[in-house]
């Protein structure tokens, strides 16, 4: 290797001429490398949102400070809305009256206190079920023709009509025409059966009128 600018012989790792100093490594080789770090990408900082300001005033004047508004959650099943009649049905059957008056009236008494309850359930229930019960008097006359079968229908489907009045108004009082059969038909055998079922037709008349007195 010759030195380029006194052209003598050098060795070849000799980066300098011995002779004249002059360097023998390209400007562009001479120099070190230079690396350059690339960017690491940093993720952006989550952005923290201003506080929200809870500070509300309640109805003395004074400060609340993390006041949380009350949510006010739909139900899903309201009671009947209040609006009472203006004309108050009776509360006040009872069976004992009725059956000792019914004894001394011949039975009249009797009739006349079964065709009203009949329209105070008819004035209760049809606004709600569409239905019309027939009256107890026509009943009883189309009973001996039909040896018996309408009186038993009346019975049972009335029953029904009462028991299904209550529970839509959410009454503790039940009746249905599993109360008809047991106790009217098959507890007869027991000779107080009727009498039973007569007591609780009532009561469950009584508990709808109050009911209907009250809300409507």
């Amino acid at each position: 290797m010759n030195c380029p600018n006194c052209n003598k012989q050098i060795l070849e790792n000799q980066r300098k001429c011995p002779f004249c100093g002059t360097s023998t490594v390209p400007p562009l080789l001479d120099r070190a490398p230079v690396y350059t770090k690339a960017p690491v990408y940093q993720p952006p900082e989550p952005s923290v949102p201003a506080e929200i300001d809870r500070t509300e005033i309640n109805t003395e004047g004074q400060e609340v400070v993390g006041y949380v508004p009350e949510v006010h959650i739909p139900q899903e099943e309201l009671a009947p809305e209040s609006n009472p009649p203006a004309v108050k049905l009776r509360t006040d059957y009872k069976f004992v009256k009725v059956f000792f008056l019914s004894i001394i009236t011949l039975g009249i008494y009797g009739l006349v206190i079964y065709h009203r309850t009949v329209k105070d359930v008819n004035t209760v229930c049809t606004p709600h079920d569409n239905k019309k019960t027939m009256g107890f008097i026509p009943a009883l006359l189309l009973t001996l023709p039909s040896f018996g079968i309408v009186m038993l229908v009346w019975q049972h489907r009335i029953a029904n009509r009462i028991g299904a009045e209550l529970a839509r108004r959410n009454s503790a009082v039940k009746l249905s025409a599993k109360d008809f059969w047991c106790w009217n038909i098959l507890g007869a055998l027991i000779v107080i059966g009727p009498f039973i079922y007569a007591s609780k037709y009532f009561k469950a008349i009584n508990a709808m009128n109050q009911s209907y007195n009250n809300i409507g």
